[in-house]
């Protein structure tokens, strides 16, 4: 076999210019080993993983934590290319896998929290001046805008966005009217036709 070329496709000989006797070179070789032994090699790698549950868990946390806008860029991109085969596959595997969101936001209390907080941070992001609650609420009243409705308490009273921050709308005063509570929770994230 010549040994200026290796044997494995796509293999760089200006990068890895050392082979070995099958022609390979180091990294081509250790590609090779894998794919001929891919079964046995995952599966000492998962044991080696359920053998030491929290060192794996500290691991993810610290590389999810260091890498957390590389990772969410790559999933968006992801997304993006076929939104709608990405929507096909997370709702069957969460069919096929019920509960598995709830068990990892057990599991993983911190970066569930972590999570929340970035996206409540997106989503209450302005450009402009802080919502001032009490005005809007000198401005309405205690009236709710959905059912038109008196609210009767204060524990009662939510403020709801008109145009819901999921489908683009604003954080801005404008954008925030008074409501009952069970009618902002009942109307959750739509639009008032």
């Amino acid at each position: 076999m010549d040994n200026s070329t290796c044997s494995f496709d796509g293999c760089d000989t200006a990068v890895h210019p050392t082979r070995n006797k099958s022609g390979m070179c180091k990294r081509c070789s250790r590609r090779d080993y894998y794919r001929r032994n891919k079964v046995r090699e995952n599966a000492q790698n998962k044991a080696y993983r359920e053998a030491r549950p929290e060192y794996w868990k500290e691991r993810w946390q610290e590389f999810y934590t260091v890498n957390y806008d590389e990772l969410k860029a790559k999933r968006k991109a992801r997304y993006d290319s076929d939104p709608e085969k990405y929507r096909e596959v997370s709702s069957e595997y969460r069919r096929r896998n019920p509960g598995v969101s709830d068990r990892w936001r057990k599991q993983n209390p911190e970066l569930w929290k972590m999570r929340n907080r970035e996206n409540a941070r997106r989503r209450r992001a302005t450009d402009g001046d802080p919502v001032d609650y009490e005005l809007i609420l000198a401005e309405h009243g205690m009236v709710c805008h959905i059912c038109d409705g008196d609210i009767a308490d204060v524990s009662d009273l939510h403020f709801d966005h008109v145009i819901p921050l999921s489908k683009g709308g604003p954080h801005i005063a404008e954008n925030i009217k008074p409501s009952h509570a069970r009618c902002n929770l009942s109307k959750g994230a739509r639009t008032i036709a």
